[in-house]
């Protein structure tokens, strides 16, 4: 099967094509994601041609990356999902895929005749004759390589195996909605770096909602600010509960205990109510505390609370086998700089901040020498302290006893700004090998925001994300020497949820965005859509049609008609399959009338007083029918039988 993609990595002029020969629904088919070359696979040959350029997307389109973009539509269960997982899956997984999986994909290079392919499970006898020049049987390989290609002779003149430095400036990001999937293939957390294996180009696995925080935050504003003053969607407000991460175990720790030293005011205000109501009192009697006790401040201590409970659980299931006080790591002895690692602050007067840092610590040491992950998750106690002070400069007005909430039209997270350092720590997350915290550091929702427009915030992030702000470091360069990749951007139905307005100008605003790259790095997105609106803004070529066939297998299409500037509903016709533009209830009905009163026509001089309850009914619902070409026809007979 062939695909071609616009890869634009190391890569100005750049053409990923991708070309498979079997992955799970998707059997010997050809795909065109380039409109600059055509490529064939034929009798374990790759036949490559330079097309003719397109001057409609010149004429219309005002940058590369319009004429590169696609967009992959088609019926639920046809391969949409399994298209772009087989471009975007890490190492890992594609090593866990059917064994039988056949595939390749070729990126364009640079120069005029250099192209990238990565082999999975198949044979390509060009590529294996100049690899192996001895060897004559034919024998699937796997792995990346770099080509030559002669465009006269069309065949492959040289191969190498791909290196690091041919692969270091180029990322696939495979971006999608966990919610979307029966069952999700990837783990549910946040991946830090480039998964980048067996000389493969390198793979970000991301979903909605992973992105930074502030980037979801800067597009929410942006899109509250356009509402009107008095209107109560600018209430909408980012929201950090106390209760975040105790009950993740679902152990309970000694009642003695939690009550001496991991105490909470919602504990200490529960048992005041229940000894009111013990007393005669009204349960919602005003709860007594000290002068300087403060919503902000009960606040704070119960949220700092909720991570003690949560480690000192964790501290319960780590291994028991742990280091001495002096530690030896990679050749060093440290000092762990406690008095007996072997033994749990409890009992100490110790503080919640002071008892987070030691439990980190605690089980860090427990698990350093196993896992090589040391002081980890001690780093990560650091962030968790500089979150709960960032948190006590916060306005009071911002906190009550159980949630720190406030608008975001009023989160400022300029350079320098209380909110952008919290953002910063909360961004600054990073996984730990023992799985203490594997998703986010301090969770956090949206208020007053419904799902579409929060989907909207959580696409922007990762476009803003990896289309404009992501930087990488080249292998041995200065941190100085950062510089923009380039990515092909997989979507997997961004859309869901959005209004058809968000859909609507979805390209226009896509565009926009990516216009604030640096020009000089290539981008591209392939995305999949239920959404008609997104095709009007494109040309047919650029639009991936899939279907299924008796046996399920995907068959894969370009659209047949013109979809650039089309009507939504001549696009729903062609490109999603669908054979009516009307709910089926109404068709059923409409269609049963309008076999009667066709037969009415051929009896008109006899109608029956059945026949003109029916007419009068038929009159009566016309102005109901939004269909315009439906209700002139039935007007038309209604008046040939009056």
């Amino acid at each position: 099967m062939k695909v071609y993609c616009q890869q634009n990595k190391f890569i100005n002029d750049a053409t990923h094509l991708l070309l498979y020969k079997k992955f799970r629904n998707i059997q010997q088919q050809e795909v065109s994601l380039s409109d600059k070359f055509k490529c064939l696979y034929k009798n374990g040959r790759l036949l490559i041609e330079m097309s003719s350029e397109n001057s409609m997307a010149d004429y219309i389109y005002e940058n590369d990356f319009m004429r590169n973009l696609r967009i992959v539509v088609g019926k639920t269960g046809s391969g949409k999902t399994n298209f772009l997982q087989m471009i975007g899956m890490d190492t890992w997984k594609r090593m866990d895929s059917a064994k039988n999986d056949a595939y390749f994909m070729l990126y364009k290079m640079e120069a005029k005749n250099e192209f990238f392919v990565e082999i999975v499970g198949m044979s390509i006898h060009d590529i294996e004759k100049n690899l192996f020049s001895k060897r004559t049987d034919s024998k699937a390989i796997k792995g990346g390589y770099k080509i030559k290609y002669d465009f006269d002779s069309q065949k492959i003149t040289d191969v190498r195996e791909a290196n690091f430095e041919d692969t270091e400036n180029t990322f696939i990001v495979n971006a999608f909605d966990r919610n979307a999937f029966a069952d999700c293939p990837y783990e549910n957390e946040r991946q830090e770096g480039v998964v980048n294996h067996d000389n493969f180009i390198g793979r970000m696995i991301t979903q909605f909602g992973n992105d930074c925080v502030s980037m979801e935050c800067d597009y929410l504003k942006a899109y509250l600010n356009k509402m009107p003053k008095d209107s109560i969607k600018r209430n909408a407000s980012l929201v950090i509960r106390w209760n975040n991460w105790q009950y993740k175990h679902k152990f309970d720790l000694d009642e003695h205990l939690m009550k001496r030293e991991y105490w909470t005011y919602k504990d200490k205000a529960e048992e005041q109510r229940n000894n009111n109501a013990r007393h005669g009192k009204p349960y919602d009697t005003p709860i007594k505390y000290s002068k300087k006790s403060t919503p902000k401040s009960r606040f704070l201590h119960d949220l700092m609370t909720d991570f003690a409970i949560y480690l000192r659980k964790c501290a319960e299931c780590v291994d028991e086998n742990f280091p001495e006080k002096y530690f030896s790591w990679a050749g060093y002895t440290e000092d762990l700089g406690v008095d007996n690692p072997r033994e749990l602050p409890d009992g100490e007067n110790m503080s919640i901040l002071k008892r987070i840092d030691w439990l980190c610590q605690y089980i860090d040491y427990h698990t350093d020498r196993m896992l090589s992950n040391k002081g980890l998750l001690w780093q990560i106690g650091d962030d968790i302290k500089d979150l709960f002070y960032l948190l006590g400069k916060m306005d009071d007005r911002y906190f009550t006893d159980e949630e720190f909430s406030i608008p975001a039209i009023e989160i400022d997270i300029s350079e320098g700004t209380i909110m952008s350092d919290v953002f910063e720590r909360m961004e600054q997350y990073r996984p730990d090998q023992i799985g203490i915290f594997t998703r986010s550091l301090l969770p956090y929702h949206w208020t007053y925001v419904s799902s579409g427009e929060y989907q909207y915030a959580k696409v922007w992030g990762i476009l803003e994300e990896y289309g404009v702000k992501a930087k990488v470091l080249r292998k041995g360069k200065n941190f100085s020497e950062v510089r923009q990749p380039d990515f092909i951007l997989l979507l997997d139905e961004p859309e869901n949820y959005m209004h058809p307005e968000m859909c609507r100008t979805f390209i226009h605003d896509l565009n926009n965005l990516l216009k604030q790259r640096n020009p000089k790095f290539s981008f591209q997105v392939i995305l999949s859509t239920h959404s008609p609106f997104m095709l009007s803004d494109v040309l047919a070529n650029q639009i991936i049609k899939m279907d299924y066939d008796d046996k399920g297998l995907c068959v894969i299409s370009h659209a047949e008609k013109p979809t650039y500037a089309a009507n939504i509903h001549s696009i729903m016709a062609d490109s999603f399959f669908l054979k009516y533009t009307i709910g089926e209830q109404t068709r059923l009905f409409l269609s049963e009338k309008f076999d009667l009163f066709r037969s009415m026509l051929r009896r008109r001089d006899n109608l029956s007083e059945k026949d003109r309850i029916e007419i009068k009914k038929m009159s009566e619902l016309l102005p109901n029918i939004g269909d315009e070409l439906i209700r002139h026809s039935f007007a038309s007979i209604i008046e040939n039988l009056q």
